[in-house]
């Protein structure tokens, strides 16, 4: 176990209204009606609010205009002008610094400051003093022509009101547990704050060993160095300092947890998702027909519902044909993932196990081949799931170019903000989304199930169950009904004491500034 002590948000949004009695608290800014109900902001619109703030002073204003509009579209009529405001802030320096188009920059500066002047100093935690005057300046440089001699001036930023500023979250201890479950193993990362702890999962493959020298060396110290605002931003503060995904994707799970049992939510409150049941699918492995089906007839047994069967070329149209048959009868959906394992000139094949009526067939082609996916959607008569990608603008690609009948999404791997992020483009693309996960802890499993909560997620979550016997009782498991719902309390609902200390390696070591 490594131990580093250091002394030092997604659509839907939640919305939450108080009656007239809460003005004291939440002053109406002009043009309010006196007596009106009020909003008070909930974690999604936090989130994006903060995800906004950060994309702007990075100089990625595009992408803020981005993040609040997703806001904007679920925001009260009394909060849309204010987003509005910081919408058209955000466009009016693309504008001009992408576009090159000083006029058309200040006529949006000029909407934007409309829209801001009538508010609050402070408002929902926003310096709006600060970025008012800032505007203002630039309003009036844009109007006249640039000198080309003399001092450039600087891109305005957005600042935390000094109240907002101290309600962040100063992650203060983070702990790091290397853990082992037959072939998997994973680092459960353990934060700390404000006497709350906080849990996410990094799975590490056994012949990589990055995952513990990037959170060691560069992730954490990076988090432990300012204050977070909302863990939907971490993405962009790690943005440079490691390349392992998954390091970075159970760091930020672990934020959330912790932000969440701060804030005494569940994790689905915190993410702007109300608990649903989340149908499961799990996967049946054996190493010959006969196994197969007896592993497949004792998770229906268990109440699972869709069975997801691994690629095992050479030996699928032997196979898949007998298990089919074994399931018919107590009416179980079956899956194919084919991990990537056939290539696209094994089309024969393919349509071969195209025939016997899986649900979808997932990763049929190399990661790469987008175009050869997208063929395969005319070719085989199933449902076509590209491979997981790692990016939201990569699954945006991917749905643009009509390449998957799904979209899969492995959450520990891109990380929860950006793992929403992809499930609401899956919705505006009019395509089914998938969670699919392979944790190695009840960690994982139930971080996963959370985020499966997003109502994109329409298709069966695969939350890393299998044939083989957990050692833990706190696994999720299906109902009767096949499904499974995240679990109650705080954060994840989950403390992992009683079975981390049988995991736990070696005596800790302690890092320190």
């Amino acid at each position: 176990m490594v131990r580093l002590r250091y002394s030092t948000y997604p659509r839907p949004w939640t919305r939450r209204w108080r009656e007239s009695d809460a003005v004291a608290k939440n002053p109406p800014h002009a043009g309010s009606p006196a007596g009106a109900l009020h909003f008070e902001a909930g974690p999604g619109f936090r989130a994006g609010l903060a995800l906004g703030l950060a994309r702007f002073n990075r100089g990625d204003h595009w992408g803020s205009h981005e993040a609040w509009e997703a806001v904007w579209l679920d925001a009260p009529p009394e909060e849309k002008a204010f987003v509005q405001g910081l919408i058209q802030a955000g466009a009016a320096f693309h504008k001009y610094v992408v576009q090159d188009n000083a006029n058309g920059a200040g006529r949006l500066l000029k909407r934007a400051l409309q829209a801001l002047d009538p508010l609050p100093d402070y408002h929902h935690g926003l310096d709006l003093v600060a970025l008012r005057a800032e505007l203002s300046v630039w309003r009036k440089r844009l109007a006249t022509p640039m000198p080309i001699t003399g001092p450039v001036p600087g891109l305005p930023r957005i600042g935390w009101a000094p109240a907002a500023a101290r309600e962040h979250l100063q992650v203060e201890e983070v702990y790091l547990h290397r853990v082992a479950h037959g072939d998997a193993r994973a680092i459960l990362i353990e934060a700390r704050s404000g006497g709350h702890v906080g849990w996410g999962e990094c799975r590490q493959s056994w012949r990589e060993h990055g995952a513990l020298a990037a959170l060691s060396e560069s992730l954490v110290p990076a988090l432990l160095a300012l204050p977070v605002s909302s863990a939907a931003v971490l993405s962009l503060r790690w943005q440079g300092l490691a390349s392992e995904s998954e390091a970075a994707a159970g760091l930020e799970a672990a934020i959330w947890d912790l932000s969440a049992k701060r804030d005494g939510i569940a994790l689905t409150t915190a993410l702007a998702m109300a608990d649903r049941p989340i149908p499961l699918a799990a996967r049946a492995r054996g190493g010959d027909v006969a196994s197969l089906v007896l592993m497949a007839n004792s998770l229906v047994d268990r109440g699972f519902r869709e069975l997801i069967f691994s690629a095992r070329p050479n030996a699928d149209r032997r196979v898949g044909p007998n298990v089919v048959r074994a399931l018919a009868a107590q009416g179980a959906a079956f899956a194919f993932d084919l991990e990537e394992r056939y290539r696209p000139s094994d089309l024969y094949a393919l349509q071969v196990l195209a025939g016997l009526g899986p649900s979808v067939m997932m990763r049929p082609v190399p990661g790469a081949h987008v175009h050869e996916a997208a063929r395969l959607q005319r070719w085989l008569d199933a449902p076509v799931a590209f491979a997981p990608v790692e990016t939201a603008e990569a699954a945006s690609s991917v749905l643009e170019r009509e390449a998957t009948d799904e979209l899969l999404v492995d959450s520990g791997t891109c990380g929860t903000y950006a793992a929403l992020s992809m499930a609401n483009a899956a919705q505006g693309h009019a395509v089914a989304a998938r969670l699919i996960a392979r944790p190695v802890t009840p960690i994982g499993a139930h971080h996963a199930l959370a985020v499966a909560c997003h109502p994109a997620f329409t298709r069966p979550a695969d939350v890393g169950i299998d044939g083989d016997e957990r050692p833990w009782s706190d696994w999720p498991q299906p109902d009767a009904t096949g499904c499974a719902a995240p679990r109650s309390g705080p954060g994840i609902g989950i403390e992992p004491d009683g079975w981390l200390r049988v995991v736990r390696e070696g005596e800790p070591t302690r890092l320190a500034i």
